[in-house]
């Protein structure tokens, strides 16, 4: 399934209503409010079932973290060796990078259960059976990537859709909009509980999605935006998008890196 079904298919059981909090679900996608309701600020969280669920589908994020707590870099060489993969042929610049790519690697060439495996014989005192991923026990596709969407001026979903399958990114979604849909935030609105509301969804997004690689694609008023910035910082990583030229371009990755005062700055 493309990311542009995923939406479409979101977008609609959105429009169907539901209870808050309450997971909904058809063929295609399930979807949850993940936002408190304590402003106008609406998060629905939009994710892929599991076509036949598997009690031993592995769940890629917390693989990832297994590898990534357990081996150390030339550890990690030594497991792509034993799964016939040179690791300078794995893209990324950073180990979780690399991890993250091996992962992907391997889930795209039917040989998970291989990296497994392997990972047990180098690991063995470690649990390497993983739990399925679900939501409201509903079983969901795990996936790496987790895109951020604010969509609260133009309808940016659908662009960021179309662009990450060009890229091949498979992902799952956080959809952030007016809780009544195509409505505007005015001078009127409570502004600063907009912002908590995004932080509280942030934050529960990091702790059930730890290590999924976030991306940000966002429409908005120019303060509201900012001040989202503000409360992501620069501690947490992600690669943010710019809508120019009727395509999207990533054009910054943030990290603690960005702390650094540049020469020149006074």
């Amino acid at each position: 399934m493309n990311n542009v079904q995923l939406i479409n298919a979101g977008i609609k059981l959105i429009g169907q209503g539901g209870k808050q909090g309450a997971a909904a679900a058809n063929n295609t996608a399930v979807i949850q409010r993940i936002d408190n309701g304590r402003s106008q600020l609406a998060a629905y969280l939009i994710t892929e079932p599991q076509a036949v669920p598997q009690q031993d589908q592995a769940n890629l994020l917390e693989l990832a973290q297994k590898i990534e707590t357990g081996f150390n870099e030339n550890e990690l060489r030594d497991l792509c060796f034993r799964l016939q993969m040179d690791y300078e042929n794995v893209a990324g610049q950073t180990k979780r990078d690399k991890i993250r790519e091996l992962v992907l690697l391997t889930q795209r060439h039917s040989t998970l259960d291989e990296l497994v495996a392997a990972a047990a014989v180098l690991r063995p005192r470690m649990q390497w059976q993983t739990a399925v991923q679900t939501r409201e026990g509903t079983p969901i596709v795990s996936k790496l990537d987790m895109v951020v969407i604010v969509d609260v001026a133009r309808s940016a979903t659908g662009n960021a859709a179309q662009y990450l399958d060009t890229r091949g990114v498979s992902a799952n979604f956080v959809l952030l909009r007016h809780v009544q849909p195509g409505a505007f935030f005015s001078v009127n609105d409570n502004w600063q509980q907009l912002i908590i509301t995004f932080g509280e969804v942030m934050d529960q997004v990091k702790r059930e999605f730890a290590g999924a690689h976030l991306h940000f694609f966002m429409a908005g008023p120019g303060a509201l935006l900012f001040s989202m910035g503000c409360v992501w910082g620069t501690v947490d990583e992600a690669v943010v998008y710019h809508y120019e030229e009727s395509t999207y371009h990533p054009v910054l990755k943030t990290s603690r890196e960005m702390r650094h005062v540049t020469t020149g700055w006074s």
